[in-house]
């Protein structure tokens, strides 16, 4: 299952493609229910692996999609057989350029040099990074920049409930115009509302994802 990450006009910019879990029962579970059942069991290098290949399949097989966007986990990031995997993986596929990887905060924070090492071998192969769930730490953005990162995804907590909160949206648009000044991306997770899209719109967020994005017709 893929979710749109539009523009603020409702261009597709690329999907997210997020894994989940089919029960017996015919029902799914989201990533967000399983996965850190999986990480406590040690399970999510190989589900991080798996997205992955499924990733280039799905732009292998698919020729007209603009992008897929994947996630790594902290633990994956930091175990070197797992980046030697992932790396295999990847190659020097031509659909890399449709790919785009989300990568946790807490790496920035922990593990920059490993950060500015996988971003400079993820460029050379035309695919484009990011942090997934930025939250509230302004001061983290000239980080971001220093590491060549492409882009920051924030967290659904930034527009939620804050629509007639004006200095919280001061706030935002602040970090919104750093980002931009630096030459980030910047775009709002988990928009839910037709009154969160103009808000994404106003605090001139680059495009966003969420329950109330429609694909543009």
């Amino acid at each position: 299952l893929s979710h749109p990450l539009n523009n603020v006009s409702g261009e597709l910019i690329h999907f997210e493609g997020p894994l989940q879990m089919t029960l017996s029962t015919d029902k799914s579970l989201s990533a967000s229910r399983f996965f850190p059942i999986a990480e406590r069991m040690g399970l999510n290098k190989e589900l991080d692996l798996i997205s992955t290949r499924l990733a280039i399949e799905g732009l292998t097989r698919d020729k007209k999609m603009s992008g897929l966007a994947i996630s790594l986990s902290y633990s994956a990031l930091i175990d070197a057989s797992f980046m030697a995997k992932f790396k295999k993986i990847l190659g020097m596929d031509k659909v890399l350029s449709r790919l785009w990887v989300d990568l946790p905060e807490l790496i920035v924070n922990q593990q920059p040099s490993l950060v500015l090492e996988l971003v400079d071998y993820l460029h050379q192969r035309k695919v484009r990074v990011g942090i997934k769930h930025l939250s509230d730490r302004m001061a983290e953005i000239s980080t971001i920049k220093t590491l060549g990162l492409d882009y920051v995804k924030l967290e659904p907590s930034f527009i939620r409930n804050i629509p007639s909160q004006k200095g919280a949206q001061e706030v935002i648009k602040r970090l919104v115009d750093l980002s931009h000044d630096l030459g980030l991306m910047v775009y709002a997770e988990g928009v839910e509302t037709e009154e969160e899209i103009a808000l994404v719109k106003l605090l001139n967020f680059d495009g966003m994802t969420g329950r109330a994005v429609a694909l543009s017709k």
